[in-house]
């Protein structure tokens, strides 16, 4: 995170908070699987985000965030309350380093979230110290939004004053924001590194689950810089093909109520501009979009657990469904996929593997 603390530099007494819970957070591994049958030659790795301190990959990210955000005097800590809304993952990250970087006071953190999110997600974000806040079951990200902005909208009517200028309005520390993909930026650039080092020269395609969009992002603008032929493959539940609809389209897709079980995966009901996605044309002309199944992210996930001793949650197990089918298609490539987050991240009545 060396070049965030070039860009975005605080005072001495806050850049030594920001870089002892940096240094935490470290490098994860790049894990190569070799125990599940790869066809053509191909090699597929996994990088372990699921091994931060906060359980996601949403540690590096919130804490450039927080940086982000305290550098351009918009938060401090002891003054500034903070919210932020998520299917969990990023709520989660949020409430672990708002305490610890001060901005658990004049009020704990807030986080939106709803109704039917795993209950180990809600009940983690409650152990952190956070406050949450429900938007309705069924509406996934479309309801959290629209929530976040209510509260926000509320907090703004009684307070008044400008963001930045009166700091005891509650501020959003969001990933919907270009800002967020720069940690990607350092992340990709680890991988490539960490790859090299286990005799891969480079990168060749990346399966991603977009749901901010951040990572796919983030990742991809940067693994471009190192491989300008890399290719980049959207994996989106087979019951919500949102990311091929609003790269093809701009339209969002419209739901009346949660299709699919994998959460944090394929956003619907919401506009291309609430997305932190790449939609330029030098981005998109590597981007393609590939489908997974209910029974591919079950079959995956057990494969990875029994197999390879990584037990990885569902969005691992869709981008995995995604890697082998390309697998089938390419040759002698090597194919990147996260380790999002675990499997108890899910409620155990609601992810059992049949």
């Amino acid at each position: 995170m060396g070049l965030a603390r070039e860009k975005y530099p605080l005072p001495a007494k806050r850049e030594k908070v920001y870089r002892r819970l940096e240094q935490a957070v470290g490098e994860s591994q790049l894990h190569e699987i070799t125990r599940i049958e790869i066809p053509n030659g191909n090699r597929i790795f996994v990088k372990r985000e699921d091994t931060y301190p906060s359980g996601s990959g949403f540690d590096p990210v919130y804490l450039h965030l927080f940086r982000v955000a305290e550098h351009r005097g918009f938060i401090e800590p002891g003054v500034t309350p903070v919210v932020e809304s998520s299917t969990g993952n990023a709520g989660i990250a949020f409430a672990y380093y708002a305490p610890k970087l001060g901005f658990h006071e004049p009020q704990p953190p807030t986080v939106v979230i709803h109704e039917d999110a795993p209950k180990v997600r809600i009940d983690e974000i409650k152990r952190l110290g956070a406050q949450v806040v429900f938007s309705p079951s069924g509406q996934y990200t479309r309801g959290y939004v629209q929530k976040l902005e209510e509260v926000l909208a509320e907090d703004k009517a009684k307070k008044g004053g400008k963001l930045g200028e009166n700091k005891q309005r509650l501020y959003a520390i969001t990933k919907i924001i270009p800002e967020a993909r720069e940690p990607y930026h350092d992340l990709a650039d680890e991988i490539v590194r960490q790859a090299r080092q286990q005799d891969a020269d480079k990168i060749h395609y990346f399966v991603g689950i977009v749901g901010s969009g951040t990572s796919m992002s983030g990742i991809g603008e940067q693994l471009i810089t190192h491989n300008q032929n890399v290719k980049l493959v959207a994996a989106d539940p087979v019951e919500t093909q949102t990311t091929k609809a609003l790269v093809e389209t701009g339209e969002p897709l419209q739901f009346e109520t949660m299709p699919h079980q994998v959460w944090g995966a394929s956003t619907f009901g919401l506009p291309l501009g609430k997305l932190n996605i790449n939609v330029e044309p030098g981005f998109l002309k590597h981007l393609s979009t590939e489908t997974f199944t209910a029974a591919d992210w079950k079959r995956c996930m057990r494969l990875l657990e029994e197999k390879e001793g990584l037990p990885l949650g569902r969005s691992s197990g869709g981008a995995l469904a995604v890697a082998l089918k390309l697998a089938k298609k390419v040759k002698n490539k090597t194919i990147l996929i996260l380790g999002y987050d675990s499997k108890g991240r899910y409620d155990p009545e609601d992810s059992r593997i049949k």
